[in-house]
């Protein structure tokens, strides 16, 4: 499973890992786009094989066919409406921050 990094803007060490996290561009070189244009190549060759394998070799999941790593449809929407409702929820926590930080300037000017 990928592992996802969520990131609090309200951390010490906000930007600093910000900044590790979107620091992968500065190693991007030719042997990686090398790299995917040959997976991308072996894909349109082989098309589903290659994904299995692929999935398997990347993924580490131990699917034979390709109708394997097809997701079901009422388990993507689950996964979906958790994704949506963690996020409406963490936007409505980063819009309650916005709101009071300018309501304390509105009330004091001078504190930026």
């Amino acid at each position: 499973m990928i592992e996802i990094s969520e990131l609090n803007f309200q951390q010490a060490d906000f930007w600093p890992m910000l900044s590790e996290l979107l620091a992968w561009e500065g190693v991007s070189d030719a042997a990686i786009t090398d790299t995917v244009r040959n997976i991308l190549a072996d894909v349109k060759q082989r098309g589903d094989q290659a994904v299995v394998e692929y999935s398997q070799r990347f993924d580490r999941v131990k699917a034979t066919a390709m109708a394997e790593l097809e997701i079901p449809l009422e388990r993507a929407a689950a996964a979906l409406e958790l994704y949506l409702l963690h996020n409406v929820r963490r936007w409505k926590k980063l819009q309650n921050v916005y709101v009071s930080t300018m309501n304390t300037r509105n009330r004091n000017p001078g504190i930026t």
